[in-house]
């Protein structure tokens, strides 16, 4: 058997032909991920979260502890990953920003009902040190930026936590969380966001981090209703210190605007923890965030499911944490939180854009 050897030439125009047909690894993609394509980095430092699209996909906007700010901040940026601007005011501690038109941004602030300061919950810092982690529900009001003009002026405002707002949907109206009547529950504001919201929620227990459906039928949503006295005590004694615990037993809920109904949408293990829930376009599926795979760690991966809880579908493998997705409305691309890029020496989630692919 004779062998022909190759020169360097020829080795070179082969190796182009190979790469030409071969894709490129993709960084900051496991093969596993085949809902995702191009994922690109977007932030390279501080602690970043939140980041939702413009209507037309054109601009992000999210939230992040960064430069000199000691906590969240509002921030907007194109989607190469350019920080355009400050949104927030720079003071006090914001949370849950998200377009209310192509050239107004709401969010969530402290900065005039606790100060400049970044507030802080001595109680929260006291459990932590037991290994107790609690998130306080500060005295946040809704707060939207123009763009154009610069100005800002509030949306809504009540003595207690007002927060976790989105929208609007095709009539204007946006929903939020808010302890306005004793419980964590959602509300909804209808334009010219003067008057009094409409409580949409009233079992006990913790309703939040809702978004509306691009038509405006249905909000999904992530919820904990505690299922007996004790637990039900154990929340409102939290509730009443201004304090939630996060991780408890979240799971994912519906609520369809056209036939005034409500149903349970996962249906996952005691200490599963599900939430940030988007429906796609289609209004046939939802994306969400859940533990399910590792329940009761912070291992939290983006998963698929139809609104009757089948067809239920693993999204993201790499990294430990994975959340806060957004498919645009034309379904092309998505913006999702996660830990992918970052090692031990720097932890932190940064903001990832990517083609998704149905």
């Amino acid at each position: 058997m004779k062998y022909r050897f190759l020169g360097f030439g020829a080795l070179a125009v082969l190796a182009l032909l190979v790469s030409q047909c071969t894709p490129p690894r993709e960084t900051y993609r496991d093969p596993r991920e085949v809902h995702l394509k191009h994922v690109k980095r977007l932030t390279t430092k501080g602690h970043n979260a939140e980041a939702y699209f413009s209507p037309d996909a054109s601009l992000i906007t999210f939230q992040s502890t960064r430069d000199s700010f000691a906590c969240d901040q509002i921030f907007l940026m194109d989607t190469t990953g350019k920080i355009l601007r400050l949104v927030s005011t720079g003071k006090g501690r914001t949370t849950c920003s998200y377009f209310l038109n192509d050239h107004q941004i709401m969010f969530a602030s402290t900065h005039e009902t606790l100060g400049p300061e970044c507030p802080s919950n001595p109680l929260a810092q006291e459990l932590l040190r037991k290994g107790i982690y609690t998130w306080p529900l500060y005295n946040y009001d809704l707060y939207v930026r123009d763009l154009r003009t610069d100005s800002l002026y509030k949306l809504y405002g009540s003595p207690g936590y007002d927060a976790e707002l989105e929208g609007p949907d095709p009539n204007g109206r946006i929903v939020f969380t808010s302890t306005k009547d004793g419980d964590l529950d959602l509300y909804i504001l209808e334009p010219p966001y003067t008057g009094e919201p409409k409580r949409l929620t009233h079992e006990p227990g913790y309703d939040g981090g809702s978004f509306f459906s691009y038509s405006g039928r249905y909000i999904v949503y992530r919820a904990y209703h505690p299922q007996d006295s004790t637990e039900l005590a154990q929340y409102r004694d939290l509730l009443q210190k201004g304090l939630i615990i996060p991780f408890m037993h979240l799971e994912i809920f519906v609520y369809d605007t056209k036939t005034d109904s409500t149903w349970q949408v996962t249906h996952t293990p005691e200490k599963a923890v599900n939430f940030a829930p988007f429906m796609l376009p289609d209004e046939k599926r939802i994306l969400f965030v859940s533990n399910l795979h590792n329940p009761g760690t912070r291992d939290f991966a983006i998963y698929l499911i139809n609104l009757d809880g089948t067809g239920l579908e693993r999204v993201t493998y790499m990294g430990s944490f994975n959340s806060f997705p957004m498919v645009s409305r034309d379904g092309k691309r998505i913006v999702f939180t996660s830990d992918r890029a970052r090692t031990k020496d720097e932890p932190g989630f940064d903001v990832f854009i990517a083609d998704w692919v149905d």
